[in-house]
């Protein structure tokens, strides 16, 4: 489900930490903390490049304002308890991704998972998007960013016509601004004009409990359901 538009992080929030200084005065882009936070190898890391391939700097003490509401606030007064039942502790991939017309899915689905964020409640990542569309020939960042032939609403189910933000920070032209991506109402993916203060729709995304039992095929006219207890 989405919610209603929120923001992802808040102006000078967490600005005491190296890592966001550049961004303070729009909010910080990473998802996670120096708590939360693991390298491709399920390792804890305190400190990350901020660039690919640039310096590494501490991360905050923090979490994003959102990954906070939705773990606390969402998590313990919105959803009922046979659905926090539902729910485990997963790895989300939250490393930046680039825009860069060089680098193919694959390329950056490695660059995302150099941070993964350890939680119960996400966001969808930038590389799950393009890879939920049915479009074979569009397998770039790249090209749903820039190819209108690659963001047609119709091929991806995942659009739902409307802004709603990644989890994917976003190595854009003005990293200064602390944007992340973002999936427009015409299903394109957009980066470095938004940052992460601005109010956009939120599609919370958990790991269910493998006991779970699911109904249906996962398609569109018979999508998986979870069967109650």
């Amino acid at each position: 489900s989405s919610l209603e538009n929120m923001e992802y992080d808040g102006p000078g929030y967490r600005a005491t930490s190296e890592y966001c200084n550049e961004s303070k005065t729009f909010g910080c882009n990473i998802w996670g903390s120096n708590s939360t936070l693991y390298d491709s190898v399920g390792s804890k890391i305190t400190d990350l490049p901020r660039t690919i391939d640039g310096i590494a700097y501490a991360l905050p003490a923090e979490e994003a304002h959102l990954n906070i509401y939705l773990n606390t606030t969402y998590y313990n007064n919105i959803l009922n308890l046979e659905s926090q039942n539902k729910i485990v502790i997963g790895f989300f991939d939250v490393s930046r991704v680039s825009d860069n017309v060089n680098y193919n899915l694959n390329q950056s689905i490695t660059q995302s998972s150099l941070a993964k964020w350890s939680g119960k409640i996400g966001l969808i990542n930038v590389t799950e998007y393009v890879k939920a569309s049915t479009n074979v020939v569009c397998d770039s960042i790249y090209d749903f960013y820039q190819n209108s032939k690659c963001y047609n609403n119709s091929q991806n189910y995942l659009n739902i016509e409307n802004y709603f933000w990644t989890l994917s920070p976003s190595t854009g032209a003005y990293p200064g601004t602390g944007s992340v991506w973002i999936v427009g109402s015409e299903g394109k993916l957009y980066s470095y004009k938004y940052p992460v203060s601005s109010q956009y729709g939120v599609r919370p995304v958990v790991f269910l409990n493998s006991n779970i039992i699911l109904t249906g095929e996962g398609t569109e006219n018979n999508p998986y359901k979870i069967l109650n207890e």
